[in-house]
């Protein structure tokens, strides 16, 4: 029986802890109206999301209202959020189903955090696995998009179940009957528009009656025997091998690396890095190629992807998030100069006599008598020009920046101190000759970048 079967699964999860708590998407739909029923049956803690995605009119408002109802009946707490969704997919650019199910987890992972959930429980069931893996199969999907959803995975700090993935829709059907639940039905499950629908409506019961058989049982069946390989198996040496190859806190991979791997293994580790630093690029093999291209090409080349830029640096590929656009900053002593990338300081010395410490890349010493107050902090602009300490004439900020070997990738990054529209400082590189301590010096500033570390 449907509720024995979700009584184990909640008993191997960990979801009825002393100190657990659930958070159960609810839609309205006869799925996560039967799910939330089975776990308040099995004593499972539980609190209900749920998203309204004004996407039909009155209809969105009846499902809010259903699952609302369905809530104080059963005495759980519940949270609903409320989003122009079809406004928020044209801005994004994606389609509606993908911002959908992104602004869902999103939510899911919010709720979660913001109330110490252990546990995020959903409805997809076999018929949903099935499905996703003929999209996925469609798509020329490897491994993992042939192993469907995982029955649990971790999110944002706590686990997100499903407990009926193994579970036939009309089974669900049956028990909510039954049971003499309340649920939606939602008119769009029906419409051609979408793939989804077309491969449930029509494919599915096709290979049914082609093969005899419940394709969609069979289907579930194959993606949980694919995805214990891909956990025992395929997970365990893409890691390792993503160890040897990556930088993490550069964000970025090992031409090297690469280049050793066989094609395979190569495209494998470009998914996993977009996975950790692009979460919302889609991974396709085409990407992964597209990717690979860099490495033919010459330093300095990028491509887009989505909000993220990919460099060819020389002995790597680095996977570099978009850049906050700021203005300049006012740095004054004692005050520091807050950037996107970290914050500059300013400390004035009266006594030139006293040692100064060997500065590394993010300390300077500069003439404080021939600074302007206040200086300001900024990210370098074409244009920019110094005279590098140590050098006769002057040099435009770019063409230091290569002379020093900066990576591509990092220059987008690179700031400025100027004083009166002067180039005081490249962070991290050079001195303006100008501003170099001398022999007349009579007052040291001491500039220190302390960068933001990236998690």
């Amino acid at each position: 029986m449907l509720q024995g079967r979700i009584r184990g699964i909640v008993a191997r999860s960990g979801m009825r802890g002393a100190d657990a708590r659930t958070i159960v998407g609810v839609s309205g739909g006869v799925d996560s109206v039967a799910l939330l029923h089975t776990l308040i049956k099995e004593g499972v803690a539980v609190e209900v999301v749920h998203v309204n995605y004004q996407l039909r009119g009155e209809d969105s408002d009846l499902d809010e209202a259903l699952v609302r109802a369905v809530c104080t009946e059963n005495g759980v707490a519940f949270t609903v959020e409320s989003v122009d969704l079809e406004a928020e997919a044209k801005k994004t650019g994606e389609s509606i189903q993908m911002a959908a199910r992104r602004h869902r987890y999103a939510f899911l992972s919010e709720t979660a955090v913001l109330r110490n959930a252990t546990h995020i429980a959903v409805g997809h069931h076999a018929d949903d696995q099935a499905e996703t893996v003929l999209l996925n199969m469609l798509r020329g999907a490897g491994p993992e998009g042939l192993s469907g959803m995982p029955a649990v995975r971790p999110l944002s700090g706590a686990l997100l179940v499903r407990p009926f993935l193994d579970v036939r829709r009309k089974e669900i059907l049956s028990y909510a009957a039954a049971q003499q639940l309340s649920w939606r039905e939602d008119a769009s499950n029906h419409s051609g528009k979408y793939m989804r629908n077309r491969i449930r409506s029509s494919v599915i019961p096709a290979m049914d009656q082609a093969s005899g058989k419940d394709a969609a049982a069979a289907i579930a069946r194959s993606a949980a025997l694919v995805r214990a390989y891909v956990e025992d198996n395929l997970q365990p040496n893409v890691a390792a091998m993503f160890a040897d190859a990556a930088n993490v806190p550069d964000r970025s991979l090992s031409l090297e690396a690469l280049e050793r791997a066989s094609p395979v293994w190569r495209a494998r580790l470009i998914l996993e890095a977009l996975q950790r630093w692009a979460p919302d690029v889609e991974r396709t093999q085409a990407t992964a190629d597209r990717v690979e291209t860099l490495m033919r090409m010459q330093p300095g080349r990028r491509i887009q992807l989505g909000g993220i830029t990919i460099w060819r640096d020389r002995d790597r590929l680095t996977f570099q998030g978009p850049l906050p656009v700021y203005k300049s900053v006012e740095l004054w002593a004692g005050q520091p100069a807050r950037i996107p990338s970290g914050e500059v300081w300013m400390a004035l010395r009266t006594n030139v006599r006293l040692r100064l410490e060997p500065p590394d890349e993010n300390t300077a010493f500069v003439d404080a008598g021939r600074l302007a107050f206040p200086l300001l902090v900024r990210k370098w602009r074409r244009g920019d020009r110094l005279q590098p300490l140590g050098m006769s004439g002057s040099k435009k900020v770019s063409d230091l920046l290569t002379d020093t070997k900066v990576r591509p990738s990092g220059r987008h990054g690179v700031q400025v101190v100027t004083s009166d529209g002067q180039v005081v400082w490249v962070v991290g590189v050079r001195v303006a000759a100008p501003f170099g301590i001398t022999t007349a010096t009579r007052k040291v500033a001491r500039l220190r970048f302390e960068p933001r570390h990236r998690a």
